[in-house]
């Protein structure tokens, strides 16, 4: 700092410091009465001209203070407004890629399932269609072809019918099904409603078009392969039924021979359960839901003969199989068919009837009667209670053995076996006297005969009659 500058600050100094001090002493000398009255005069003049100025200054600064404030604040609210149109901003860029890219899953899921949408005035006019809407709606020239120039003649009527309800406001929304297209017959579905657009003030219709035809084409399929296999059922001779098991055993099928053993009809079958056939209280229901269970938790194909009384009261036997097969869903099907046995059974029961017939006679002739079969090592096919009474060994412990296995008289079954291929060789009846052992200790004596017999087409057996002559035996 040079020496003019110090004694510039010196004098400045000086001067405030004059400035300040000179009020004070002033004000001391006029309250002691040392100062005259001009003095004193020019000294409040002054003093009121010194206020007027700190005043002014006050001001200013009070003023500079407020303006300074005010910017800052200001200032603060241009960056809150700025930072509010940014995030404005950044919500309406987002918004608009979110509308962007819903609009674009819209046209992709559009296309993927052959869906096109449009909107139009309420009268009908000024008709946009998305992108790639020409394959549901025709265009010419970039505009809509009107719908009489490619819906079937046979469909427009309706078509017509639909969209004048929706355009004279009568119907809020339509949807109509129709058929379009050249060089072969395209399935449409059309959905549209009337719709207030808030921004124009007006009401529009807005609505989508989807082609159906393999839809279509699928349930053609499915209603043909569903009335192919009606009619195969109905066809067959045998019964045949399907059951929901998931739905509480619910008929899904029932031929024209099953309805009929239920006395129904195929049509009063179908989409009810036994239930609901015959009532809560009838004997079958109670029966088939058991069957019916338990075909469900084998697991397995089940076979069963069934005694079922028709609608004209005759006695019908029934061989039947159910299944149970899993859909891919989850859904459990029982599937049941029968074949008709009432002749089998029948000849089996009278078989049966025979056999106890014969069994019985067999069982209360004095003479024992036995029958072996040569193709299975001679073991016993018969063995009657004459037999069992002479030589002590029930029937049990004989049939299904040769005289080996069974040892019905110790020490004899070599003697037999040489007899009895005799008798098969020769193909001739034989008789013998034999004198036998038996298991209790005691000896029996047998006027046998041994005879082959042909009971089939190339199979021989050998019939034996055994005449106890033990007691004439012992007289002689």
């Amino acid at each position: 700092m040079t020496d003019s500058s110090w004694s510039r600050g010196r004098k400045a100094l000086i001067c405030c410091l004059a400035g300040v001090l000179l009020p004070f002493a002033v004000s001391a000398a006029e309250s002691s009465g040392s100062v005259s009255t001009d003095v004193a005069f020019l000294w409040r003049n002054y003093r009121m001209e010194c206020q007027a100025v700190i005043g002014f200054f006050v001001l200013f600064f009070l003023l500079l203070i407020g303006m300074v404030v005010y910017m800052i604040r200001f200032r603060a609210a241009i960056h809150r407004r700025r930072q509010d149109e940014r995030e404005f901003r950044r919500r309406i860029y987002l918004e608009r890629d979110r509308s962007n890219q819903a609009l674009l899953t819209l046209e992709q899921t559009a296309k993927m399932a052959n869906l096109a949408y449009f909107s139009c005035r309420a009268d009908g006019s000024e008709l946009t269609l998305s992108a790639g809407a020409n394959r549901n709606w025709p265009l010419e020239d970039s505009k809509a072809v009107p719908p009489s120039q490619w819906v079937y003649p046979e469909d427009l009527a309706s078509f017509e019918a639909s969209w004048q309800e929706l355009t004279q406001g009568r119907s809020p929304e339509i949807e109509i099904s129709f058929r379009a297209g050249k060089g072969g017959a395209r399935y449409f579905r059309l959905q549209a409603g009337a719709r207030g657009v808030a921004e124009e003030g007006e009401r529009r219709i807005v609505g989508c078009i989807q082609e159906v035809t393999d839809l279509r084409e699928r349930e053609r399929k499915f209603r043909d392969t569903d009335e192919l296999l009606k009619i195969m059922a109905d066809t067959l001779p045998c019964p045949i039924f399907i059951k929901d098991a998931s739905d509480g055993f619910r008929y899904l099928l029932s031929n024209r021979s099953h309805a009929a053993l239920l006395n129904r009809t195929p049509e009063e079958v179908a989409g009810r359960t036994d239930a609901e056939i015959f009532g809560p209280g009838h004997e079958y229901v109670e029966r088939f839901r058991k069957a019916d269970r338990e075909a469900l938790e084998a697991g397995r194909n089940l076979e069963s003969v069934e005694r079922v009384v028709d609608s004209r009261g005759n006695v019908r036997y029934l061989h039947g199989i159910k299944g149970i097969v899993v859909q891919s869903g989850g859904r459990k099907l029982l599937i049941g068919m029968a074949s008709e046995v009432t002749e089998l059974e029948e000849t089996k029961q009278r078989a049966e009837e025979s056999k106890r017939l014969l069994q019985a006679i067999l069982d209360h002739v004095p003479v024992g009667i036995l029958l072996k079969d040569p193709a299975a090592d001679y073991r016993y096919v018969l063995w009657n209670r004459a037999l069992s009474e002479f030589s002590g060994v029930p029937v049990e412990q004989v049939l299904g053995k040769n005289d080996f296995e069974a040892n019905i008289y110790p020490g004899c079954a070599e003697q037999f076996r040489r007899e009895d291929a005799k008798v098969v060789a020769t193909g001739k009846a034989e008789v013998f006297v034999e004198d036998l052992q038996t298991v209790r200790d005691t000896r029996v004596v047998y006027h046998t005969h041994k005879i082959p017999l042909e009971l089939e087409p190339g199979k021989t057996f050998l019939l034996g009659l055994c005449v106890d002559i033990s007691r004439e035996w012992k007289n002689q």
